[in-house]
């Protein structure tokens, strides 16, 4: 006999599978509107995907549906950011030190911040600091 208990850990279980498999997305959203990665780590990538990896293996090993289906999910959206990453990389190394966030609503303290660290990239860049 399904106990009430039992239905609200099965809902909580599914739900945080919910949210962490889509936590990504967000992620690769902006990924693909601003085709700038220079700011994630792909080392975190991989190490996350490891993990999705390890996850499904023991959620079949005990036979859950939902670790195994989150987790598959998850590996999913990890693999579509790692390729937006290794695709935009190339992109990234050929732009300036300072990267305008498309979404950053304009205003005047936002162009003197622009202004101000737009003149120190050129001073790194006029002294042979950048790769």
């Amino acid at each position: 006999m399904v106990h009430m208990i039992d239905i609200l850990w099965y809902a909580i279980g599914s739900m945080a599978a919910f949210l962490t498999m889509l936590g990504l997305v967000p992620q690769i959203i902006k990924m693909l509107r601003t085709k700038f990665v220079r700011d994630i780590s792909f080392a975190m990538l991989v190490q996350i995907s490891i993990g999705a990896s390890l996850w499904i293996l023991y959620g079949i090993h005990i036979s859950d549906p939902i670790v195994v289906v989150a987790n598959v999910v998850s590996l999913t959206t990890l693999v579509i950011a790692i390729l937006l990453y290794i695709n935009y990389r190339s992109n990234n190394e050929k732009q300036d030190c300072f990267h305008k966030n498309v979404e950053e609503p304009y205003n005047d303290r936002t162009t003197r911040l622009n202004g101000f660290i737009s003149k120190i990239c050129h001073f790194i860049n006029s002294r042979g600091f950048q790769k």
